[in-house]
């Protein structure tokens, strides 16, 4: 008979939180070993996308209206919401997401279901992608780090065969990152529903 994947999950729960753990100490060695581009860097006063960000995380809900970015105001709002500087909040923020899209990582490559080793194999690739992490962890104000925990949380619930909880990530991925990953996801989870079936379809995804 074969285990619910809810039931694996409680099963492991030590062994989870503790690569959850060594995933925030992995964004936070990268965190600590890469040039961020703050209000120091040269191109700071430049007319880039940063500024979009602080604007919504520093003025009232609705006061932004230069699409896309008007659209990504989850992270801007947790920026406004905690009590550091908002370029303190957005770092947070970003150590915070990419600490759980490694966990996350993990979890999907488990809910496939690959071996153990494998799927922390995975978290360590994840983690060596320097465009993925580094380049977007330099950043700090921008919305993509949700963006990769949201899409990594919704193929968990794919693979894992959570409807709700897809659901879920890919509501929450449209209010806090980029709504053109959602898409890549649902087409992904509907081919899969088409072309392999309902029993079958993470075969396909």
């Amino acid at each position: 008979m074969q285990i619910p994947s809810s039931a694996r999950v409680t099963a492991r729960l030590p062994e989870i939180l503790l690569v959850f753990v060594l995933c925030f100490l992995a964004t936070l060695t990268l965190r600590f070993r890469t040039e961020m581009f703050g209000p120091a860097s040269a191109h700071w006063n430049d007319p880039i996308d940063h500024w979009k960000y602080e604007y919504i995380a520093e003025h009232s809900l609705g006061s932004f209206h230069i699409q896309p970015t008007c659209w990504r105001i989850g992270v801007p709002l947790l920026a406004h919401i905690l009590p550091f500087s908002t370029y303190r909040s957005f770092d947070v923020l970003t150590i915070v997401f990419f600490s759980l899209s490694g966990g996350l990582v993990y979890l999907w490559l488990m809910a496939i279901p690959r071996p153990r080793d494998e799927a922390i194999l995975g978290v360590l690739m994840f983690y060596s992608l320097g465009a993925a992490v580094k380049v977007v962890l330099s950043g700090v104000e921008s919305p993509d780090p949700a963006s990769y925990c949201f899409i990594l949380l919704a193929l968990y619930a794919i693979y894992s065969e959570q409807d709700y909880l897809c659901a879920a990530a890919l509501a929450l991925g449209m209010f806090f990152g980029n709504g053109g990953s959602d898409d890549v996801v649902l087409q992904c989870k509907f081919t899969g529903q088409s072309i392999a079936g309902p029993t079958d379809r993470k075969s396909v995804v």
